[in-house]
């Protein structure tokens, strides 16, 4: 069962000031309606936050709304069930990602200025992204690779000039390195994409460690 659609569909028939009435809130608040919306317009129901506001948790409030609803209580259990272990389930999942690579060396660029850029070298995907099969994935990636090098033509700041892309797809690393042009060169296992930190050297300076 679609909870969303459900109660979606059955609460139409009932104003948002009525529902809040009946869920207990006397006097509903901005916050109050704000919550209800927001609820209603996500496919997890809210559940994927821990919001309580002293009188429903996330679950609870779901459960209320049901009832008001009229949906089968053990219809509604399962449909939580099934909404937390997705939810479970994304929280585990590896997110696929593409890192632009650029052939940094550092030089003069200043320690904070690399730091601070250092998630222009990141491109992420959407929080359904990683539950799509790898034919699909690509689909994506190579659009978005089009649209990165439109968005920066080919410039990626105090990085430099893009070379490649490399599309990093698994907890062990493994990664696609694809051209600007959209051309995959070669497969590569357990990829480890470099990055910007700072850290304090034996004098207690900072310095930027590319890698």
């Amino acid at each position: 069962m679609d909870l969303q659609h459900e109660l979606r569909l059955r609460l139409s028939q009932i104003s948002e000031r009525d529902i809040l009435l009946y869920l207990g809130y006397r006097k509903p608040s901005y916050r109050d309606f704000r919550r209800l919306g927001s609820v209603l317009e996500q496919p997890e129901l809210g559940l994927s936050s821990s919001q309580y506001d002293f009188k429903y948790s996330a679950q609870a409030y779901i459960e209320k709304l049901s009832q008001i609803a009229g949906i089968d209580k053990l219809e509604v259990q399962k449909a939580i069930s099934d909404i937390k272990a997705k939810l479970i389930a994304q929280d585990n999942a590896f997110k696929p990602y593409l890192f632009v690579d650029t052939g940094f060396k550092r030089t003069t660029q200043a320690i904070f200025a690399l730091t601070v850029s250092e998630g222009q070298r990141y491109l992420h995907f959407d929080s359904e992204f990683w539950a799509q099969p790898l034919y699909e994935q690509l689909v994506s990636v190579y659009e978005r690779i089009q649209e990165h090098m439109e968005e920066t033509q080919g410039h990626l700041g105090i990085w430099g000039y893009i070379r490649r892309y490399y599309f990093v797809y698994d907890h062990d690393g493994s990664a696609i390195e694809i051209t600007p042009a959209g051309q995959v060169i070669a497969a590569h296992n357990h990829f480890q994409p470099s990055r910007a930190n700072l850290k304090l050297n034996s004098g207690q300076n900072l310095k930027a460690v590319i890698g």
